[in-house]
């Protein structure tokens, strides 16, 4: 955003926004909290959280599919494509619905350079 059109925003909106990107560097960049959470002397506790697994089915998808890559497949990454209509989404009894057919043509292999 061009920051003539940040200094549009009302003085409580300016505010607000650069607290909330203040807020958000403070955060952890692997599990999400700020050190003040855990520190009791800054309002927090030494047990704010407690850790569990959890499983995305969309990530499980995505690292199912990224082992077949191979050091060929430099570039390629693996994407969730939503289905077309809302009947193939369900998914029951571990069945694996059908996927639209949207194959691409294949791209040309880049040649690599000898010696």
């Amino acid at each position: 955003m061009p920051h003539s059109e940040f200094l549009k925003w009302s003085q409580d909106d300016r505010d607000k926004a650069i607290w909330q990107m203040v807020r958000s560097r403070q955060r952890c960049s692997g599990c999400g909290t700020r050190a003040d959470e855990w520190d009791p002397d800054k309002g927090g506790r030494t047990d704010a959280y407690y850790a569990e697994i959890t499983q995305c089915r969309g990530c499980a998808q995505i690292g199912a599919l990224s082992k077949g890559l191979t050091d060929e497949s430099y570039g390629a990454r693996v994407a969730l494509i939503p289905h077309d209509d809302d009947t193939t989404r369900e998914v029951t009894g571990g069945e694996r619905p059908q996927r639209p057919n949207r194959r691409r043509p294949p791209r040309p292999r880049a040649r690599r350079r000898k010696g």
